[in-house]
This record gives structure tokens, C-alpha cells and sequence, in this order.
């Protein structure tokens, strides 16, 4: 790639300062293995994307909706005045480039820098400055990211906050029903053990108090030598020799009684 669109978005530089495409692709690899970048893979691919599609001179679709698509695996439905992902992002990548060079990258030759207001990084040789954007130093950079960081930290916080206390209040309400639910069941079992108890009771006395059956009407009524009453003593007595007469029918003949009846079958003047 030619070395004017490598340095395309890099300011007014003499042409033997603008980095050349080569030397800003190892640039980029020095950054993203180091150990700020190694680990987070966000920042690593958005940085790697703005610097390709500038170096690719197509830095001007570098807008919040290309980056979160293609860059942070937002879908097609992103919408960056709802969602601030793109511009948290960019203030935890321009942190971290200021931490890299002061740190790691604090001898590299070449700096990739990503300015406030715009996602189009810019790449100019150590100690070569640039006519026409001035070097912001990197304590005040890392300073306004840090701001910026803390800003957007603290709205997702409340927001998660907020989101907390709600949740908190539908599970006290929860509870609530559920206790009210053990308390409803716990009075309707009591109930039925009481019902069933009072079933039990009445039950067993209306068996107490109960009558007894009726004999049928053809079941004749006879207490073993119960006298049936008559009228008059004469009826009585009739009915007692009945009653004597009928014993004796009944009562089977012993054997001395059908050898006595004998007897006196054969020796008629015994009689």
C-alpha cells in the first residue's frame, strides 16, 4: 500500500515521516500482544478494525454503528443513541493506548492514537509532531478516558441499581404470596379435620340412639316358655296343658322306655 494512504488521517507530515502500512501493521502487533491488550478482546478488536479500514482508506464508515457491528458483534438492530457501547469503548481503548505507551510501548518508533471525538486512529513516528493536531500529552489523555470511563461506569450502575431494587421488591412480593398460600391451605386442611371429626361424632350417636329393628311380620313371637296371656284362668290352664303335653311329644324315648313298652306288651297283667 502506498505510503500516502497510510498516512492519510496523520496531519500535515513530510512525506519521509508518514508511518508506512507495513510498519503500522507491526505496530499493531506489538500492541495487541501486550499485556493490557492480550486479555480483552474488545478493545483488541476494535482497535484492529479502525486501524485496517484506515489503512484500507475507508476511514470515513469508521461511525459508532459500523464499529459496533462488525467490530463489537452488535446485530443490525443497534442503535447508538439507546446503546453507548461503541463510546464506552473507545474511552477503555484510548486508556489503554495512553497505559501501553507509557509503559511497554514507551520506546516503540511509531504511536497509534485514537482521538476524542472520532474513531479514526491516526499513526506519526516518536518525536515527529503533527502540524496540524497537537499531541494531547498521555497523563491528560489517560486523565479525560479515565472521566469518561467513570461517567459511563456510573450510569450503568445505577442502572443496575435501579434494576436490583425492582427485583428485590417482586421477590418480597413472592414471598408474601407464598405465605399467604401456606396459611389459605394450612386453615382449609384444619377445616376438614374438624368437619370430619364433627362427621364422626354425630355418626356414632345416631348408632347409640338407634332403635331396634322391628321383627317381621311373619316371624312368629315365642320367649321360651313365655305364657301368651289369655283371658280368664281357664284360658290359662288349657294353655299350660298344651304347653306340658307338647313337651312330652317331643321328648325322645330312651332305650329303658322302649324296653319297658315292651315288657308290658308281652306280660299284659303288669299293666
Amino acid at each position: 500500500m502506498p505510503a500516502s494512504k497510510a498516512g492519510a488521517h496523520t496531519g500535515d507530515l513530510r512525506p519521509e515521516d508518514v508511518p508506512r502500512a507495513a510498519d503500522v501493521r507491526r505496530e499493531l502487533a506489538r500492541i495487541v500482544r501486550s499485556a493490557a491488550f492480550r486479555d480483552a478482546f474488545r478493545l483488541t478488536s476494535f482497535l484492529t478494525f479502525i486501524v485496517e479500514a484506515t489503512l484500507a482508506g475507508k476511514g470515513d464508515r469508521l461511525k459508532a454503528y459500523t464499529v459496533a457491528v462488525e467490530a463489537l458483534g452488535r446485530g443490525t438492530d443497534f442503535d447508538p443513541q439507546t446503546d453507548p457501547i461503541v463510546r464506552v469503548e473507545a474511552g477503555r481503548l484510548r486508556n489503554a493506548l495512553a497505559r501501553y505507551y507509557a509503559q511497554a510501548g514507551r520506546n516503540d518508533p511509531l504511536l497509534i492514537d485514537v482521538q476524542r471525538g472520532t474513531y479514526v486512529p491516526t499513526f506519526s513516528r516518536r518525536n515527529t509532531p503533527q502540524r496540524t493536531r497537537p499531541a494531547v500529552p498521555a497523563p491528560a489523555k489517560a486523565k479525560r478516558a479515565d472521566r469518561e470511563f467513570s461517567a459511563e461506569a456510573a450510569r450503568h450502575g445505577r442502572r443496575i441499581a435501579n434494576s436490583l431494587v425492582a427485583f428485590r421488591g417482586l421477590a418480597d412480593l413472592h414471598h408474601q404470596q407464598i405465605a399467604a398460600m401456606r396459611t389459605a391451605i394450612e386453615s382449609t386442611r384444619r377445616t376438614l379435620e374438624i368437619s370430619y371429626e364433627l362427621l364422626q361424632l354425630s355418626v356414632n350417636r345416631g348408632i347409640a340412639c338407634r332403635l331396634a329393628p322391628p321383627l317381621l311380620p311373619t316371624a312368629p313371637t315365642v320367649h321360651g316358655k313365655e305364657i301368651k296371656p289369655a283371658h280368664g284362668r281357664q284360658a290359662q290352664r288349657k294353655q299350660q296343658s298344651e304347653s306340658a303335653a307338647a313337651a312330652r311329644t317331643r321328648r325322645p324315648r330312651t332305650r329303658r322306655d322302649r324296653r319297658d313298652a315292651a315288657d308290658d306288651g308281652d306280660n299284659p297283667s303288669g299293666l
